[in-house]
């Protein structure tokens, strides 16, 4: 795991996502749009639980290399890749280990 600027960074559910629709319908979605929303909702949950994070006009930008170094170490790897694949990125989305390596990783 050495570089967290490779694409993807990791895969995330969104193939026939179940949601809600219009009038207590509900619907699936597949595509990045959907996937798109898991990852930024965990990073939206990580920056709330460490505001010191978010960029401000004073950063260096060492901060979101913290956050993407973070999110790849924290990646599940699976079977169809052993380092980063181009299809799988560094693994699975795994919210809660991201947090964890948040929060046990040296500020900046």
């Amino acid at each position: 795991r050495q570089n967290p600027n490779l694409k993807p960074e990791v895969v995330s559910p969104g193939h026939m996502v179940i949601s809600t629709g219009d009038n207590g319908e509900w619907y699936s979605s597949s595509g990045t749009s959907v996937s798109t929303v898991f990852v930024s909702g965990a990073l939206a949950l990580i920056l709330q639980a460490h505001p010191e994070l978010k960029p401000n006009q004073d950063s260096n930008g060492s901060c979101i290399d913290s956050v993407k170094i973070a999110l790849m170490n924290s990646a599940q790897q699976n079977e169809f890749a052993s380092t980063h694949d181009n299809h799988w990125g560094y693994g699975e989305l795994k919210s809660q280990l991201w947090l964890q390596e948040i929060s046990n990783s040296e500020q900046c």
